[in-house]
């Protein structure tokens, strides 16, 4: 199993719909442990680049390690569409729960 470091952002003063969503980081973890113990170093980074990403109008609510999966269906579970160039063993939970 593979862990990224995942980003809650919110950028509701964008006007983007939905405005709440997990950004997986690109760097793989081979387990969550190691995963974990990087969030301290980076969150700094992850913080600015947000800031400069959205001119200020993006926040960062939580910072956690998940799989893949974990980040799709969370994903899912807030109105987003799973991407399209992703390719899934399991299909996420809809909100509605089918």
């Amino acid at each position: 199993m593979v862990w990224f470091i995942t980003v809650l952002v919110n950028v509701a003063l964008l006007g983007i719909t939905p405005p709440v969503g997990w950004i997986q980081g690109e760097h793989p973890f081979k387990d969550k442990e190691e995963c974990e113990l990087m969030i301290p170093l980076t969150a700094p980074v992850i913080h600015m680049n947000l800031q400069q990403a959205t001119r200020g109008l993006g926040e960062v609510l939580e910072i956690v390690c998940m799989t893949e999966s974990e980040w799709i269906e969370r994903n899912v579970q807030l109105e987003h569409e799973v991407p399209d160039d992703l390719e899934l063993k399991t299909k996420p939970k809809t909100p509605e729960g089918t």
